[in-house]
């Protein structure tokens, strides 16, 4: 993921989680906040070895929102600031919750009504909406002969049905997977040789 489209898809997810505080959220515009922005995923990228994932971009998101959370209502749409989630305190707030503490992300994510796999559809349905237009592009020029010709734009409707049936495909597969997860014995796999 390039960097640009890491900062949009860091700024949907924590602007989506943000309005579950407070529906009239905001994320700053500009170029000073995509800096910060992107200063925070440089540090995040230098201080995890193995590179910044969409999973690491959603923890950290969810984890800056859960220290938001613990002020009153008007926090969020009052005094809130970019530096107070992007900043340097929280990139260690973020660090020092290491991989023993949690951050209730669980349980806040239920309250919210949303479940880590839900929250990375909903990045990977964004992000697949672009990239699918570069795609089709791509697709469409390679396929045409000179007898065939085909349409080169795409309707509104064909973005919204894409997300739905992405968001439907996911919700399918989150509850046949929680069920069957349910009934799986942890201690007896992990004793298990395979």
């Amino acid at each position: 993921m390039e960097r640009a489209e890491q900062i949009k898809c860091t700024v949907r997810v924590f602007t989506v989680l943000m309005r579950q505080l407070s529906p009239r959220f905001s994320f700053p515009k500009g170029g000073v906040a995509a800096k910060t922005v992107s200063s925070c995923l440089d540090s995040l990228e230098a201080a995890y070895s193995v590179g910044l994932s969409p999973e690491r971009i959603v923890d950290y998101c969810v984890c800056q929102v859960y220290a938001a959370s613990r002020y009153d209502k008007g926090y969020v749409t009052g005094k809130w600031n970019i530096t107070h989630s992007f900043g340097k305190k929280a990139l260690e707030r973020f660090k020092e919750t290491g991989k023993a503490k949690k951050y209730y992300e669980d349980k806040w994510l239920r309250e919210c009504a949303l479940s880590r796999s839900m929250l990375l559809s909903l990045i990977g349905a964004f992000v697949g909406l672009f990239l699918g237009i570069a795609m089709e592009g791509y697709v469409v020029i390679t396929a045409e002969v000179d007898q065939v010709m085909f349409g080169r734009e795409i309707h509104a409707l064909s973005f919204v049905i894409a997300f739905a049936l992405t968001m439907l495909f996911s919700v399918i597969v989150t509850l046949a997977m929680k069920f069957k997860l349910k009934k799986i014995d942890m201690v007896e796999s992990l004793k298990s040789v395979d």
